[in-house]
């Protein structure tokens, strides 16, 4: 993709993001401010009964956030997410107070509000799925 294209890309996106927050759809009633846009998500974990669940917090202008969740056995991870320049999903890491760690992707089928679904891999080799949803 050329420089232009790239460019002109991104201006779409940043300015379809700017009238989402002007709007005032991107901040739900909860949020700290107009430009955080906050999620939940569940999250199961193949071969285990343990699940996790948590919140995601994204900085609309910045394109990232964080990620925080507890799993069912009371572990406690947090992390780091980012959103694609498309506003269709992202990528992430996480790391959780038992030594695990982990890293994830996911799609998002609706922008506001949040929803979607992903995948990821601990560094147990076990397999996380998860869905997003508002909140």
């Amino acid at each position: 993709m050329s420089w232009f294209a790239t460019s002109r890309a991104f201006a779409v996106a940043f300015s379809a993001l700017c009238m989402f927050v002007a709007s005032g759809v991107a901040a739900p009633a909860s949020a700290q401010s107009i430009t955080t846009v906050k999620a939940r998500f569940d999250a199961w974990m193949a071969g285990s009964s343990e699940t996790m669940s948590g919140r995601i917090q994204m900085n609309a202008l910045a394109f990232s956030g964080t990620v925080n969740g507890r799993t069912t056995k009371g572990v406690r991870c947090k992390g780091s997410v980012m959103l694609n320049l498309l506003l269709d999903g992202g990528s992430g890491t996480m790391t959780c107070n038992d030594g695990r760690s982990g890293t994830f992707t996911y799609k998002l089928t609706s922008a506001l509000p949040p929803r979607g679904t992903g995948t990821g891999r601990m560094s147990n080799g076990k397999v996380v799925k998860f869905k997003i949803y508002p909140g």
